[in-house]
């Protein structure tokens, strides 16, 4: 296990203890964000770097992701939540932004955002207002890790409410590396996990996300393969086959679109 492997089991430890802290309020929690592709892959027996090698052997990493992003059902809990901050001061966790907890142990550093659907009222603490929450909330699945013989379960958004969310996302971010970073996300997870999208091709009321995706990566001077180049940072005869291969991509999972 290299240290960075070290490192994601760390985060990954820590978001199991957080979890045995909150008492019930974990289970209505769905982890969103990047660190999702990462679950995905662990819980398939495969390394949680979120990184994609083209079939023209261009590789471009994004690294591992350490921070948690948790977005809760507030709509839902069984009981009152006011002692959400509480609960994470007893966990250890201090605020360092309205939305944001972080906690130290030793040379590890572990960060855990909090987010909220669209709507929702009253909130325990401060949280951001995670477009298309309702939709992953909704729609979302349990992925169960093995941590040293104790498991970690975690819900995370399927794969159209992961798609959904990160197209709503994007035009919203405040910096072109952000833009990027999700862009990349979205051509990670359609190479990575094509089963969990078979819903999106198949069901007639998610054909706006499938403009949405063609729109994006459906040529070269598409902002979505723009963003994905622009995030590699290749020479240009390696960008011309990564822009090929983040089209056919998309191409293979959506297919040609109809005249």
């Amino acid at each position: 296990m290299t240290e960075e492997e070290r490192r994601v089991h760390r985060a990954l430890a820590g978001l199991q203890d957080l979890f045995s802290r909150l008492y019930g309020l974990e289970t209505h929690a769905v982890l969103i964000g990047g660190q999702v592709l990462a679950l995905e892959l662990l819980a398939r027996g495969q390394p949680g770097e979120l990184a994609v090698e083209s079939r023209t052997g261009i590789k471009v990493s994004r690294g591992y992701t350490l921070e948690a992003d948790l977005l809760f059902d507030l709509d839902r809990l069984p009981g009152p939540s006011d002692d959400l901050p509480d609960r994470l001061r007893r966990a250890g966790f201090g605020r360092t932004r309205d939305f944001r907890w972080e906690r130290t142990r030793g040379d590890f550093h572990f960060a855990v955002d909090l987010f909220r659907a669209p709507g929702t009222t009253d909130p325990p603490t401060a949280m951001t207002e995670a477009a298309e929450g309702g939709f992953a909330l909704n729609h979302c699945h349990s992925l169960v890790l093995d941590l040293e013989g104790r498991p970690l379960t975690v819900r995370v958004p399927d794969g159209p409410a992961f798609i959904a969310m990160k197209l709503a996302a994007r035009p919203l971010r405040k910096t072109a590396s952000e833009r990027a970073k999700d862009s990349f996300d979205l051509y990670a997870y359609a190479h990575h996990l094509k089963d969990n999208l078979r819903e999106l091709c198949a069901r007639d009321e998610l054909a706006g996300l499938r403009h949405d995706l063609r729109r994006l990566f459906g040529s070269p001077s598409a902002d979505g393969v723009q963003d994905v180049l622009s995030y590699a940072n290749l020479p240009p005869e390696e960008s011309d086959l990564l822009a090929r291969a983040v089209i056919g991509e998309f191409t293979d999972l959506l297919g040609e679109e109809s005249q």
